[in-house]
């Protein structure tokens, strides 16, 4: 097979990933407003900034600042000024953010049930290992 129909296909296939709800749902995780919930999640209850929410999760500030901006409004989380320095804010998420995230959680680990019965366990470790290997070659060229 010639390297363009070859591309061609994995952009095919990579396109109908994408696009499932299944994989949508993950990415929620993986960005915006549940990439900070579950980040939030697990700190067990203790305070952070917006600033170390930018820095330990890679989001520009302005953009961790709208997140912020549209979880408080939903109420999942509350921030208020830090009692030593009152130039800071704190961050904390809330009973609600909490049963907001377990609610997705919960519609996650459902779709991926199903997912790794039906492809199998066997198969399920060699898209993990190619996906991994994936990964690692993208980084090593990105490095170059």
């Amino acid at each position: 097979m010639d390297n363009y129909k070859l591309k061609n296909q994995l952009i095919e296939a990579l396109g109908k990933v994408y696009y499932m709800e299944a994989f949508s749902q993950l990415v929620e995780f993986l960005q915006g407003e549940l990439y900070v919930l579950y980040y939030l999640a697990t700190r067990d209850e203790e305070e952070t900034s917006p600033s170390e929410i930018s820095e330990k999760l890679h989001m520009s500030r302005p953009r961790t600042t709208a997140t912020l901006t549209t979880l408080r409004k939903k109420g999942f989380v509350v921030t208020r000024a830090n009692e030593l320095d009152r130039r800071r804010v704190d961050v904390m998420i809330t009973k609600n953010g909490k049963e907001h995230l377990d609610r997705k959680k919960d519609a996650v680990n459902q779709n991926l049930d199903i997912f790794i019965k039906e492809i199998g366990e066997e198969e399920a470790l060699d898209l993990i290992r190619i996906i991994n290997k994936s990964a690692g070659l993208m980084e090593t060229e990105r490095s170059i």
